[in-house]
């Protein structure tokens, strides 16, 4: 349904899936790609509404999103997204993340997750594919802040 050509078929979606997981009467984890997505919808109100929904997520409780990060990207890793939407996507998700604990946990599974990389893949064995993963490691390991 997220993928309905009707914007709002996707907003009335976005509106449940909102209600439903800020109070606590569905799990947020297997459908938070969906909604990471949704923040860039081509239909802005669609757009608007995840990207607020993400914010009111964040207010419930900062560890939410920290905690959904990675589900969300090995979900968009391994979908054939364009990069740029990608980026778009993960710098929104990965702008919550400010705790220094937080960043450093994530540096640390992604940097072993890029090592990986060069060994498995989720597309098979295509070249070319592990350099796209290995490009969206980089890209999340860029938008990460860490204190020196």
């Amino acid at each position: 349904a997220f993928r309905d050509p009707h914007p709002s078929v996707r907003l009335t979606l976005l509106n449940m899936s909102q209600h439903l997981i800020l109070n606590n009467m569905l799990r947020a984890q297997s459908n938070m790609y969906h909604l990471a997505l949704a923040t860039q919808d081509p239909d802005p109100k669609v757009a608007d509404m995840a990207r607020l929904f993400f914010q009111k997520y964040d207010k419930a409780d900062r560890k939410k999103i920290y905690n959904s990060v990675l589900e969300v990207f090995n979900q968009l890793a391994s979908m054939p997204i364009p990069e740029d939407r990608y980026q778009r996507i993960m710098a929104f998700l990965l702008g919550f993340i400010e705790k220094e604990g937080e960043a450093e946990s994530l540096i640390e599974t992604l940097c072993k997750r890029i090592d990986q990389v060069g060994y498995t893949d989720l597309d098979g064995d295509k070249p070319q594919s592990r350099m796209r993963q290995a490009r969206k490691v980089a890209y999340c390991l860029a938008q990460l802040k860490m204190e020196s």
